[in-house]
């Protein structure tokens, strides 16, 4: 299995990159255009990775019940 996060148009990466999008009240149609999104994402390449540890983490932690480990 290869674990592998849409990384350009998810909109937890754009709420790293620093987009006020209300997760708890999500619209899909809400938010920049997916081309905004790709140039916010070029912009801070480091919320992405943020992201990606973020998510990675998450599902480790919750979905597989493993823990012990930080980076």
């Amino acid at each position: 299995m290869t674990i592998n996060p849409d990384d350009l148009h998810d909109p937890v990466v754009q709420v790293f990159a620093g987009e006020a999008i209300n997760l708890d009240v999500f619209e899909a149609s809400g938010g920049p255009d997916r081309m905004a999104q790709a140039r916010n994402v070029v912009a801070d390449p480091c919320a992405a990775a943020e992201c990606f540890y973020f998510l990675i983490h998450m599902m480790l932690q919750d979905l597989f019940q493993v823990g012990g480990f930080e980076l």
